[in-house]
């Protein structure tokens, strides 16, 4: 999820609550209570990684242990953010959150907000609004008799007194002072990409009034300043060159500099410089300069080699092309071929590309907060911005006027280019920002408001809809296959149709409650395919809606992949018919940006490719998404995902393995603030009061054969009755019936080759289990087993049946056992995060989630299946399973983590009920 917002500076409490501490998020702008002027971005995540270990300054409150952990995890203590200053000479700081304060929060379009963290309602942010307080790069032309350093590499903090800058300026009147970024979009011959790499020449202007075109511009550094006026003194011709791993930036927004400096080595003078921009002050090696292209003036040895960028120009671009304008393609006439990777100079100079410009809204636009419209782009402190109507900019800001907080407003000065040795200098500086974000909540109200007076919603349930989104009907009909979607892959197999039997909109939510109003579509005529319902088949009806709305519960209704259309989505189009190939490819009214979703199932998507930007408004089935704002997520919002998870800490001098392993899982939470009477199952639940409606699910899995049944596969002894009060199957078996023909590892070759090994933890487990665990395998093949787990009481799985199915592999005991979870949820979401839908269960002993320690992982001298089978049952079906998604051992018992922990449970308590209505029906 892209970052949102944060609370005020400082959160009013609630009666019989603790004020919170101010909480800061990715790409916050913040300031030092101690001195104000000193402001700079939040950073989190992999942009750690960029900044060397011995650049960053821990606070003095933090322990050796704490600054231990986070040199080798990256995971910061609870209150402590990493703040990359504006302020060179302050660099990278690790803060307690104590002692900063909240200056702005910058929020992306369709990002998901709340007011206060334990708020139950939600809202989208349909427009953000973004004023800039700005200082002009080149506060006068570079001459040889003038070195006057820009602001790039002084304090940030706004001068009241500076008569050239320029105070509350609205964002949408700026741009980026790039032409080309990595993640923008681009047509190019009847195709659209995305940059996924831009390389610059930079000219620099050194002291002495010469000016370079340097040889290698990854070489640029930026001075680290003692103080604002001192020069540098730059490092000898053997410094360290140092560098991120691939000599980029990284950013939330794709392909842009990061908020602020990188640091180098805190050894060092200097700090590897990002994607820079005209009006930094720079430095490099000599050699750099000796070899580069001379545009004024000669190299001389005795000339410092430092100075001001005064172009980036940027010469070739990498893009991967998504795909081709549909209306080019015909039975008789084919589509056209993808342009090559590589975009050369000589096309960007004739202008071939079309850049999509996310900050362009249509010229008939009535209004600023016309619901669904943003304007401008996102803007931060640190960024280098140009006008995009410099000769309306100076006429507007002539130093006449005072701002909206009564400050003489600045007087632009326009540089021409032939005051500035033919370069464009017109670059300024955005030194503070203030954003206001105008939400549309689940009750259907729309509210604009300050940024920092929201808090993110950045681990969204999968339950949660908001108004416009398209949902199905939870699909009652244990069988809903409509057929089978051949693949063009011959290993994989067909994917299941499914044929929902209504879709709705939705109009508004009623949080609190769980309950949604919808209008259902009256003859709606869809077929979905591939995991989750992923894949919108072709020849969609959709048909009118109903004029009055239902009322349902959230957890009978389902948004599925196939049907989303968010804001910030990028769509294809059909756009206009064209007479030939050659006239399509220059056309570019068929890609565009989700700007707006309907209650009356209607999208609307901008065409921001064209000279005349416009909007158009369509049906669904009428577009085709080939980006989306989370499509590098990986997982959706509720069951996050693995690849970008934070690790916990906790597990950190602990000697027991099964101890070790529960707390990296999450651990078991029995000291919870939940009740533990809401937990409590009895026959009643189940039985004939249950909503049948929320509890039934698919009797088959597409990719598996049909259950045999729950008992039966275990124990045939077991398809009687059983009173589980005064009758206690075994709980280890090995059976002389074979395998049941649904058992996840039935088909793979047989591994007995540590058949020795296999039978020792066969004795382990039938002298070991504990209550609540049965074991089965097959004399015919030792190798399987079959295990169902009750769930554990006080918990949301409490008597729930889990099965799983386990195989000894032809590398075991070296390699742990393989397992499958058998999930009954039919697409609607993980019950539990460590299992998941398609039977992967997520265990540091099964090698299946990170170890960072070898006594934390599989050991063939030190692990046995026991081990696997208690931590399932301790460890993951656990009382407060939120806690275990990646990360999030760090909010236990935090009051901004409660309602959404509360909420999982609540899902995966339903879910479970389903799994015991499955058993119930396949006994």
């Amino acid at each position: 999820m892209a970052s949102t917002a944060a609370g005020k500076a400082v959160q009013t409490a609630r009666p019989n609550e603790q004020p919170h501490v101010q909480m800061f998020f990715h790409e916050d702008s913040c300031a030092l209570q101690s001195d104000p002027s000193k402001t700079g971005v939040v950073l989190v995540d992999g942009q750690r990684a960029y900044i060397e270990a011995d650049a960053i300054e821990f606070d003095e409150s933090m322990s050796p242990l704490q600054r231990r952990n986070f040199l080798d995890t990256g995971v910061l203590p609870r209150h402590y953010v990493l703040v990359m200053f504006a302020d060179v000479t302050i660099g990278a700081r690790i803060c307690a959150e104590t002692k900063l304060l909240l200056r702005d929060r910058a929020l992306s379009f369709g990002d998901v907000v709340k007011r206060r963290p334990n708020d139950q309602m939600s809202g989208t942010v349909i427009q953000t609004a973004v004023t800039c307080d700005l200082i002009p790069s080149f506060s006068s032309v570079p001459s040889s008799t003038n070195p006057t350093l820009p602001p790039s590499h002084a304090s940030f903090a706004p001068d009241h007194g500076n008569r050239e800058a320029l105070w509350g300026v609205p964002g949408h009147e700026l741009k980026l002072s790039w032409d080309y970024r990595e993640g923008d979009f681009v047509l190019h011959k009847g195709w659209v990409g995305i940059m996924e790499d831009v390389s610059d020449d930079v000219v620099v202007r050194l002291n002495n009034g010469s000016v370079v075109a340097v040889e290698d511009p990854e070489e640029l550094e930026i001075p680290l300043l003692e103080t604002q006026t001192r020069e540098p003194s730059v490092e000898a011709e053997d410094a360290a060159d140092s560098k991120a791993p691939d000599g980029k930036s990284r950013s939330r927004r794709t392909g842009e500099a990061a908020r602020g400096p990188t640091l180098g080595p805190g050894r060092s003078r200097s700090m590897p410089a990002a994607r820079l921009s005209p009006g930094q002050f720079v430095s490099t090696k000599k050699g750099n300069l000796r070899r580069g292209v001379w545009i004024y003036g000669a190299y001389d040895p005795n000339v410092p080699p430092f100075g001001l960028v005064v172009e980036v120009r940027t010469v070739m671009i990498w893009v991967r092309w998504l795909c081709a304008n549909v209306m080019t393609a015909s039975q008789s006439r084919p589509s056209l071929p993808a342009p090559p990777e590589t975009i050369e100079p000589h096309e960007l100079e004739r202008g071939e590309l079309r850049v999509y410009d996310r900050g362009s809204s249509p010229l008939t636009e009535a209004s600023d907060h016309a619901c669904g419209f943003r304007r401008g782009e996102d803007l931060q402190l640190g960024d280098y911005v140009r006008f995009r109507d410099l000769s309306g900019a100076t006429m507007k800001y002539d130093g006449s006027t005072r701002d909206a907080q009564g400050r003489p407003q600045g007087r632009l000065v326009r540089i021409p280019r032939a005051a500035s040795l033919g370069y464009d200098v017109n670059t300024f500086c955005v030194a503070e920002t203030r954003s206001q974000a105008t939400v549309q909540w689940q009750d259907q109200t729309i509210t604009t408001e300050a940024s920092t007076d929201l808090v993110p919603y950045l681990n969204v349930d999968d339950r949660d809809v908001w108004p416009g989104e398209l949902v199905i009907a939870r699909m009652e009909d244990p069988a809903p296959t409509a057929g089978l979607l051949a693949t063009d892959d011959p290993s994989t197999s067909a994917e299941a149709i499914s044929r929902p039997g209504r879709v709705a909109v939705v109009q508004s939510v009623d949080a609190v409650e769980r309950i949604a109003q919808v209008r259902w579509f009256v003859d709606a005529q869809i077929e979905l395919a591939g995991p989750g319902y992923s894949l919108l088949l072709p020849g969609a009806q959709f048909g009118s809606l109903r004029e009055e709305a239902s009322e349902v519960s959230i957890y009978e209704i389902q948004a599925v992949p196939a049907l989303a259309r968010r804001r910030g989505d990028f769509v294809v189009v059909g756009g206009e018919a064209s007479e030939g190939v050659e006239e399509a490819s220059k056309k570019a009214d068929w890609f565009g940006e989700v700007v707006d979703v309907g209650t009356d199932g209607l999208i609307t998507v901008r065409l921001g490719a064209l000279d005349k930007v416009r909007d158009l408004t369509l049906p669904l089935d009428k577009m085709t998404v080939i980006y989306g704002d989370d499509e590098s997520d990986g997982d959706d919002g509720f069951e996050g995902s693995e690849s970008e998870s934070l690790e916990d800490q906790d597990w950190h001098g602990s000697e027991d393995i099964i101890e070790e392993t529960v707390e990296y899982e999450g651990g078991e939470r029995l000291e919870g603030d939940g009740s533990d009477d809401m937990w409590l199952t009895d026959a009643s639940s189940v039985g004939e009061n249950s909503d049948v409606s929320m509890t039934d699910i698919d009797e088959a899995r597409p990719e598996r054969a049909p259950s045999p049944g729950l008992a039966s596969s275990l124990d045939p002894s077991m398809s009687a009755p059983v009173n589980l009060e005064t009758e206690h199957p075994p709980k280890f078996l090995v059976l002389d019936d074979p395998p049941p023909s649904d058992h996840a590892f039935l088909k793979q070759s047989e591994g007995t080759s540590q058949l020795r090994r296999i039978q020792k933890e066969h004795k382990v487990l039938e002298s070991s289990l504990p209550d609540g665990i049965w074991v089965r395998t097959w004399e015919s093949r030792l190798d399987l087993l079959r295990v169902l787990i009750i769930g554990p009481e006080k918990t949301p799985y409490a008597l729930v049946p889990f099965v799983f199915d386990f195989q000894f592999g032809s590398e075991f005991p070296f390699q742990p056992p393989t397992a499958s979870f058998h999930s009954w949820t039919n697409g609607f979401g993980r019950i539990n995060p460590n299992l998941y839908e398609d039977g992967k269960v997520c265990l540091s002993l099964l090698g299946t989630w990170p170890a960072d320690v070898t006594r934390e992982g599989w050991t063939s001298s030190g692990s046995t299946m026991l081990q696997v089978l208690v931590s399932l049952m301790g460890l993951v079906l656990v009382k407060e399973p939120y806690y275990n998604e990646a990360g999030f051992e760090i909010l236990v018992g935090t009051d901004e983590s409660r309602i959404a922990s509360a909420q999982y449970s609540e899902r995966a308590y339903l879910l479970g009920q389903s799994f015991v209505i499955h058993a119930l029906m396949h006994p």
